[in-house]
């Protein structure tokens, strides 16, 4: 009856069958099956068995941490939509938000503002506070768009000037080469927002550090 088993072990593991499916099947250990089988030579079609198995795991693995991590984030965000329910947004929390983003984002000098990012609902979210805290002229912003050479730029222009409501002539483009190795699928390029007033600018970074210092 062994002979038999060892038999219908050795042709399992040959035909690429782990350790642990080989003693499922056949009612057997993890060390029988092991000591059974260590001069089996796995063939072909066992090997691309075994590696099909593995990439199949490997799929499963990536699935069922992607699904954790999405379950983390949805913890996250509800308990971040919590606290936004908690907070009085003022003037206060406005400006301090505003200079956060320029401390971060911005260029630190006083000639002017001078805001530089790729991501549109917070280049959005900065001219948008901007606007409402100093009550900014729209038509004098200037709109610098960073694109690559595989870009279509009249594409990427008019979801630009369709997010920041501008004057087209506000717009200018700068072309940046590329190796073409990198290509980011769906990205639209940075842009550099740019309003010339002096004393805005000073307000903001004079803001930001006060405000930093506070936790210093």
């Amino acid at each position: 009856m062994k002979k038999v088993e060892k038999e219908k072990a050795m042709k399992l593991r040959r035909s690429g069958y782990s350790l642990a499916e080989i003693s499922k099947k056949i009612g057997i250990s993890k060390s029988t099956a092991s000591l059974w089988t260590k001069d089996v030579m796995i063939d072909a079609s066992g090997l691309s068995r075994m590696e099909q198995k593995a990439k199949t795991s490997r799929l499963k693995g990536h699935t069922i941490l992607h699904e954790k991590k999405l379950k983390r984030l949805e913890i996250a965000s509800k308990e971040a939509n919590d606290l936004i329910k908690l907070m009085t947004i003022d003037n206060d929390v406005e400006l301090t938000a505003l200079a956060m983003m320029y401390w971060c984002e911005g260029i630190k000098r006083d000639n002017g503002v001078a805001f530089t990012n790729s991501n549109p609902e917070l280049v959005v979210a900065f001219v948008n506070l901007l606007k409402k805290i100093f009550n900014i002229d729209m038509n004098r912003i200037r709109m610098c768009l960073h694109v690559h050479d595989y870009h279509n730029v009249g594409e990427l222009s008019k979801f630009w000037l369709s997010k920041i409501k501008i004057p087209k002539e506000n717009l200018s483009i700068y072309r940046k080469k590329s190796n073409h190795k990198y290509i980011n699928e769906g990205y639209k390029g940075c842009v550099r927002i740019s309003y010339f007033d002096s004393h805005i600018a000073r307000v903001i970074i004079s803001f930001a550090k006060k405000f930093i210092r506070l936790y210093i």
